[in-house]
């Protein structure tokens, strides 16, 4: 995996919003029996505690603008995507130097059609800090 320049901004805004998408993606692809969890952790089934795992890691990732790492998120979606067989050549990490904690994953999901036009999915990584007086 690779960091690539993005330049401008707005492009590391939308490009940053990628991996949201791709989440989105895998749950689509889950057997609709997994995408509901219910009852205690203790009576889920290993598909759903993996899911829980992987949600919990990304929510508990800071992520704001203040105090977190947008590119610390993407570098664990990396991960997961590699583990569950993404090639190098399918993800792309990317920062820019004057905001090295903004960075963000493109991840290719390739299709098997030769005639559908291809999707893009765009997502953001990056939360605003909550405040109690909120």
């Amino acid at each position: 995996m690779e960091v690539g320049d993005i330049s401008g901004i707005q492009g590391t805004r939308l490009m940053k919003s990628a991996w949201l998408a791709l989440v989105v993606s895998a749950l689509v692809a889950l057997p609709a029996s997994a995408q509901v969890p219910t009852g205690k952790m203790g009576e889920l089934r290993p598909d759903q505690k993996r899911f829980f795992e992987l949600y919990k890691e990304l929510v508990e990732t800071d992520t704001s603008i203040t105090t977190g790492s947008c590119t610390t998120a993407a570098a664990q979606i990396a991960t997961r995507l590699k583990a569950a067989g993404f090639t190098d050549e399918q993800i792309t990490l990317f920062s820019v130097p004057d905001h090295p904690k903004e960075g963000g994953i493109v991840a290719v999901f390739p299709g098997t059609s030769d005639t559908l036009k291809p999707i893009l999915l765009l997502a953001h990584i990056d939360v605003v800090t909550a405040k109690r007086a909120d």
